[in-house]
C-alpha cells in the first residue's frame, strides 16, 4: 500500500453514542510507512501516539477523534503540507508536542481534550493557523505567551478552569470565552481592532470590563449573558459605533449603556432593571428588545422608530393605559376622520394568554385590517416572539398561569394605508386587530387569548 493516499477507519454509529472499541487485528504490529497518504482519519485511534515510522511529508488532513493518544509524536516532525488537525475528545492527550514544524497548519480542533493543561510554545511556528478550537478543555488554565500572527477564531468555551486570558493574536475576529473562570479581560484588549464577536456568556466570576473596551471599534456582537457579578459597562462603550447585538440578561447591570447603534438589546432576567429609562428612546437602530424580567409597565414607549419589542409577565389584567380593549382575541374600533394627519408614531399592543400548562414555544401573531366605504385593504401584521418560555440551556418548563404580553411596533403599515386614501374624504374607517397564538412549528397552538387591546402612541410636540 505504498501509494495509498486516503485512509479512513471509522464506525457508522455516532462516536458520542458508540461506547465499544473499534477492534482491529494487527498480528505483526501496527506499522504506517505510508509516505504518500494525504488524508488519515481514524476514529478511536488505539495507540498512545502516532508511530514514528509514519512519514507526514505529504499529509494534508489528520483526524483522530476520540482517540487514545497522549501525544501526536514525541519529537517535532516535518509536516509541510498539513493544513487540518482534528483530535477532538481525545481525553488522554496531555501535551501538544510533535507538530511544532507544521508551519502551514490552518485549523486545529482540540475540543473535549480534557487532559490537556497547556499548549506547547512551538505553536508559535504555526504562522498560518486561523482557527483554534479548545472548547471543553476543562484542565486548561491559561495559554502560553505566544503570538499566532494569523489566528482569527479562538474558542475557549466551557474551559471551566481557564482563569487568565492574554492576547495571542491581534488578528482575532471571534473570541469565545463563555463558561470560563476569568475575572477580567487583559488591559491590552484594545489591540484587537478586528474583533467582531466577543462571547463571555456564563462568566460568573467576571466582575468588570476594561475601561478601554470602547476602543474595540469593529465589535458587532457582545454577549455578557449570565455574568452575574457584572454591574456596569464602561463609559467608553458608547464609542463602539458598530455594535449591533448586546446581550445583558442575567447580569446585575443597572444602567443601560449609551450604545445607540444597537439593533438587539437583551435585559431579560435582570433583576436590577425594573423599568425602562427615557434614554431608550435614543436607540434609533433598535429592532428587538427583550425585557422579560419586567414586572410592571409604568408607561408606553414613544418616539422609537422602527422598533419591535416584547415583554411578558404572569398576570391576567392589562395595564390601565391601554385605551382600546376587548374580551377575546379581536379588538374592533373606528378611526376618526383624517386620523392619518396626526403625529402618530406607533402602537402599543397587549394580550392576555392562558397557557394551560404549556411546554411549547409560542409566537404571537397580530393582524391589522381596515375597511372604508370605498375600499377594503389589509396590512400585514407583525409577529413577536415570546422569550419567557425559553429557559437557559434550552430547558423549557411548563407554564400554568396566565401571562400578559406587551409589545410595540411602528406605524409603517398605517402610513402606507394613509397614503392610499383620498385626503379630501371625511369617511370614518372601521378597523380591527386580531391576535392569535401559534406554536414553534408554525401551527395553531392550544392557547386561549383571554383579553386583547392596544393604544396609539403619538410624538411629543
Amino acid at each position: 500500500m505504498g501509494d495509498l493516499r486516503y485512509l479512513k477507519i471509522y464506525n457508522t454509529n455516532c462516536p458520542q453514542e458508540f461506547e465499544g472499541d473499534i477492534k482491529l487485528n494487527f498480528p505483526e504490529g501496527l506499522q504506517l510507512p505510508l509516505n504518500e497518504v494525504r488524508y488519515l482519519h481514524w476514529l478511536k485511534f488505539p495507540l498512545k501516539e502516532v508511530p514514528s515510522d509514519f512519514n507526514p511529508d505529504n499529509l494534508v488532513d489528520l483526524k483522530l477523534p476520540y482517540s487514545e493518544i497522549e501525544r501526536v509524536w514525541e519529537h517535532n516532525m516535518d509536516a509541510p503540507k498539513l493544513k487540518w488537525v482534528n483530535l477532538n475528545h481525545s481525553r488522554k492527550l496531555s501535551t501538544f508536542s510533535g507538530l511544532g514544524r507544521a508551519q502551514n497548519l490552518q485549523e486545529l480542533n482540540l475540543e473535549g481534550c480534557t487532559g490537556l493543561k497547556t499548549l506547547h510554545e512551538d505553536m508559535q511556528n504555526m504562522k498560518c493557523l486561523v482557527y483554534l478550537n479548545m472548547r471543553g478543555c476543562t484542565s486548561l488554565e491559561s495559554l502560553p505567551r505566544i503570538k499566532l500572527i494569523s489566528l482569527k477564531t479562538l474558542i475557549l468555551s466551557d474551559c471551566s478552569k481557564f482563569k487568565t486570558f492574554q492576547v495571542i493574536s491581534d488578528k482575532l475576529e471571534a473570541l469565545y470565552l463563555d463558561g470560563t473562570a476569568i475575572k477580567e479581560l487583559p488591559c491590552d484588549i484594545q489591540i484587537l481592532q478586528r474583533l467582531v464577536l466577543l462571547n463571555m456568556k456564563g462568566c460568573k466570576k467576571l466582575k468588570r470590563l476594561p475601561d478601554n473596551l470602547g476602543e474595540l471599534r469593529a465589535l458587532e456582537e457582545l454577549i455578557l449573558s449570565g455574568c452575574s457579578k457584572l454591574k456596569e459597562i464602561p463609559e467608553s462603550g458608547k464609542s463602539m459605533s458598530r455594535l449591533e447585538i448586546l446581550l445583558l440578561d442575567e447580569t446585575t447591570i443597572e444602567e443601560i449603556p449609551k450604545i445607540f447603534s444597537v439593533r438587539r438589546l437583551c435585559l431579560s432576567t435582570n433583576e436590577k432593571t425594573s423599568h425602562l429609562p427615557d434614554i431608550i428612546n435614543y436607540f434609533s437602530q433598535l429592532q428587538w428588545l427583550e425585557l422579560n424580567s419586567l414586572r410592571t409597565i409604568a408607561k408606553p414607549l414613544v418616539c422609537v422608530p422602527e422598533i419591535l419589542f416584547c415583554t411578558s409577565f404572569p398576570g391576567c389584567e392589562m395595564p390601565s393605559w391601554f385605551y382600546h380593549e376587548a374580551i377575546g382575541s379581536m379588538v374592533e374600533f373606528e378611526l376618526p376622520s383624517h386620523w392619518n394627519h396626526t403625529r402618530l408614531s406607533g402602537l402599543a399592543l397587549c394580550v392576555v394568554v392562558s397557557f394551560h400548562n404549556c411546554q411549547d414555544h409560542a409566537n404571537l401573531n397580530v393582524k391589522f385590517t381596515c375597511e372604508t366605504k370605498t375600499r377594503e385593504s389589509s396590512c400585514n401584521g407583525i409577529t413577536w416572539k415570546d422569550g419567557s418560555l425559553i429557559k437557559q440551556d434550552n430547558e423549557v418548563d411548563g407554564v400554568e398561569s396566565d401571562h400578559v404580553f406587551i409589545g410595540y411596533t411602528n406605524c409603517l403599515d398605517f402610513i402606507k394605508l394613509a397614503e392610499g386614501q383620498d385626503p379630501r374624504k371625511c369617511a370614518r374607517t372601521k378597523a380591527s386587530f386580531e391576535f392569535s397564538v401559534i406554536n414553534g412549528t408554525g401551527g395553531e397552538a392550544d392557547f386561549e387569548v383571554l383579553k386583547s387591546g392596544f393604544s396609539f402612541m403619538f410624538e411629543s410636540e
